[in-house]
Order: structure tokens, then sequence, then C-alpha cells
């Protein structure tokens, strides 16, 4: 029997009728599906036996694809294979004139143009509930609908430790002896 240089047998691991792998490739290979491959299976075997040069169909462009005439990917024939880019692929496909049919569609949907926002009167698309961005994002977190009340800016207080005024207080303090009562543990001295 076989071993290789680590003295393991070969087959060793495997489990009933389990062929053991080989080198072999293509036909040869033990696991080979011929036509009962799947489509993406046999594309991938047109790929590794054509390489690609100039596209056939216009010369210009550099060829990316492979394209089965017949359609049948499991064909790959010199016969039946064209290297062409993707834009005359997508010709042969059909793909290229319902891309178009469907971008002349588009053309013709007519834009919308920017409405008022129901709450702050704002011009603004798309709309959502009737509300531009802003105002539904407030909604949405809060509830309510959005007023210039409800974010008017805090009256300014004074600090619990020194006579700074604030507008945003943590804890009663300012932000400067905020920042040395984290820092310290004790409070600023004024």
């Amino acid at each position: 029997m076989w071993t290789n240089a680590a003295g393991n047998r070969r087959g060793h691991n495997l489990v009933g009728n389990q062929q053991p792998r080989t080198t072999a490739k293509g036909s040869e290979h033990y696991a080979w599906k011929g036509d009962d491959a799947l489509p993406s299976t046999k594309r991938n075997r047109a790929q590794k036996m054509y390489s690609l040069d100039a596209c056939e169909d216009c010369g210009t462009a550099k060829a990316t694809d492979r394209h089965h005439k017949d359609d049948d990917t499991g064909n790959n024939d010199p016969s039946n294979i064209a290297r062409l880019c993707r834009r005359c692929h997508m010709k042969a496909d059909g793909r290229l004139e319902r891309f178009r049919e469907r971008a002349k569609a588009q053309r013709g949907i007519e834009k919308t143009s920017p409405q008022p926002c129901n709450v702050c009167q704002k011009l603004y698309k798309p709309l959502r509930k009737g509300r531009c961005h802003r105002c539904n994002e407030y909604f949405r977190r809060h509830g309510v609908e959005w007023t210039p009340e409800a974010v008017a800016p805090l009256p300014p207080r004074a600090c619990v430790n020194c006579p700074e005024p604030t507008t945003h207080p943590v804890h009663g303090r300012c932000h400067n002896c905020d920042a040395y009562w984290r820092r310290t543990g004790k409070e600023r001295e004024s």
C-alpha cells in the first residue's frame, strides 16, 4: 500500500465506498459529472479552456466574456465559443436591448418636484408621511411633532461650583468643572 512522506496510508481516512483524491483532471477525475454539471460549472470549464484576446465582434475592446452561441453552456466546442467584450455579449444575448428599453421607460417617468413639509414647511423630497427627513426622525425618536420651541436653545444657567453660565450643565456643573471633577474626583475651586 502507498504511504506519503508522513507515513500515513493513502485513503486511511475515507468512509465507506468513498474514492481517494486523485490528481486526475477533467473526465478522468472520479467526481466528473459531465453534462449533469451545473451551468456555472460548465461556464468555468469554458473559462479554463479559452483565453481572451480582442473582442471578435467589434475588435476594438478587450474581450471579457466567452459567449456560447447556441446558449448551451455545456457545448464548449471551439466553433460554439465567441470571445466578446461585455457590450457585444449583452447585444448577442439580447440583454442590451432590454436594458435600453428599461432606460427609456425610466426617462418617461415624471420626476417629482420638492413638496413642502407638513411640519416645518421647508421644500423637501422625498417626503416621509408628509414630513421632511428631519421632522420625520424627530417624530420617530420622540413621538411628537417637531416645533421650533421643542429645539430652542436652553437658557443659560449658572454652574453649581463656579459663577460661569452654561447651557448644557452636566450634573449641575459647567464643562470645565465637570472635566476637573472627573479627573480628580474633587470639586474645582474657583
